[in-house]
């Protein structure tokens, strides 16, 4: 998998997430450093510790280049084990949320809690140096999943552009917000309601099959009632 390290000012993780369509994982960089990994991990979940609920842990590691060497899922599990007894002797009751992979999937990220009640520390690879990040925001596979299932016009001989592909495509196009978009094979409309979900509102969408306009309106009528635009 490929990873990005970007200096920014500031960072909305969740609204960019949404905005981004091939993304799988985002956070920030909290250290730079090797030494007392496990303090600093028992520090930085004490931190973000609910009060008076149970902490979720989730480790996972990734590789900055080829040809590095990364820990064991073993290894892992078992560094996870000593941040979890550190954890439980300062008294806080502590899940450490694992997986048969090095990376946690983003459904195990999102619905094993630890972005509500818990942190994910990334630890990133590189061969001179090793970032420990924490997730902030993961892909939205479970609006991207309503925004295509949910829809009331679908078919599987038709429209079956991905939507975070679809994201990719008007993410590339670099067009800004008051162009008008036209997609003239619109099919189910998947185009023009992922663009009305990142802000366009000058849409234009064309086919040779009425039904498929038709379609492309009932669809896009569905969504303006479900969910909000967001930039």
């Amino acid at each position: 998998k490929a990873v990005l390290i970007a200096e920014c000012p500031q960072l909305d993780a969740e609204t960019l997430m949404r905005r981004l369509g091939g993304t799988v994982k985002m956070g920030w960089i909290i250290s730079q450093h090797t030494d007392a990994v496990v303090a600093k991990l028992c520090a930085l979940a004490t931190k973000n510790s609910p009060p008076d609920k149970k902490l979720f842990l989730g480790l996972s590691a990734y590789s900055l280049e080829q040809g590095v060497r990364l820990p064991s899922v073993r290894e892992l599990r078992q560094l996870g084990i000593e941040v979890k007894r550190a954890l439980q002797e300062q008294g806080l009751k502590v899940r450490l949320v694992t997986s048969k992979e090095l990376a946690l999937s983003s459904v195990i990220v999102k619905k094993e809690r630890l972005l509500r009640q818990g942190m994910e520390i990334v630890f990133l690879y590189s061969k001179d140096a090793m970032h420990i990040a924490q997730t902030l925001a993961v892909q939205e596979f479970e609006e991207a999943s309503h925004r295509d299932f949910g829809r009331p016009e679908r078919t599987m001989k038709v429209g079956m552009l991905p939507i975070q592909l679809t994201k990719i495509m008007l993410n590339l196009s670099r067009t800004h917000k008051d162009a008008t978009i036209l997609d003239p094979f619109c099919g189910l409309g998947t185009v023009l309601m992922e663009a009305t979900q990142m802000g366009y509102t000058k849409l234009i969408g064309t086919d040779l099959e009425e039904k498929m306009v038709d379609a492309t309106r009932n669809n896009l009528r569905w969504l303006s009632t479900r969910d909000k635009p967001f930039s």
